[in-house]
């Protein structure tokens, strides 16, 4: 067989053990290159942590993910991004806290994020459409005229302790086209 041809690949599995995985569509091994269609979902955000900036002064107490879209790896040497996915996400029951007070931070029933593009090398986010159902963030001004927005989201790095990883991570281009709150709360402090 042709290893630089494309192989049709079909793959079904579940991320450590809680997340069915279901990938389709074509891999050229010779290039290490990949056009398949993902379906992912029940993916605690505990589990992608260690690719997600860290914010030291909060903490995740739940929520689970899903994606469906297409996913295309290409070789290092091709024109556009190395790996780039297109297609529509949702996280549900995601529930972040202060370390500090174990206060609720920020909450949500469920964030549909809707037309998502997402690239790597160059690095690429653009999300057409974000619909959180019952959001809830807590903000609080302290004595100082200081805002803990400001505060919990200064000081962020690459990725969780767990990683290892040093780097900071706070010029990610995110770039959100509209973003609707249904039945949000607000509690200031």
């Amino acid at each position: 067989q042709d290893l630089g041809k494309p192989v049709a690949v079909t793959v079904t599995t579940t991320i450590n053990g809680k997340a069915p995985m279901t990938l389709a569509g074509t891999v050229v091994p010779d290039t290490a290159s990949a056009d398949v269609q993902l379906t992912v979902a029940q993916l605690p955000v505990a589990d992608l942590l260690a690719y997600l900036p860290d914010y030291p002064s909060t903490e995740l107490r739940s929520g689970t993910a899903e994606a469906r879209g297409r996913v295309v790896l290409a070789p290092a040497d091709a024109p556009g991004p190395e790996l780039a996915f297109t297609g529509d996400a949702a996280v549900s029951r995601f529930e972040m806290v202060e370390r500090k007070g174990r206060r609720d931070f920020l909450a949500w029933e469920r964030a549909e994020m809707q037309g998502v593009s997402f690239a790597v090398a160059p690095m690429d986010i653009r999300v057409q459409r974000i619909t959180a159902r019952k959001p809830f963030i807590r903000v609080v001004i302290a004595p100082d005229q200081t805002i803990n927005l400001v505060s919990m989201f200064d000081h962020a790095t690459t990725a969780t302790a767990q990683s290892g990883a040093k780097d900071a991570a706070t010029d990610l281009p995110v770039e959100v086209g509209e973003l609707v709150l249904d039945n949000a709360t607000m509690n200031f402090t």
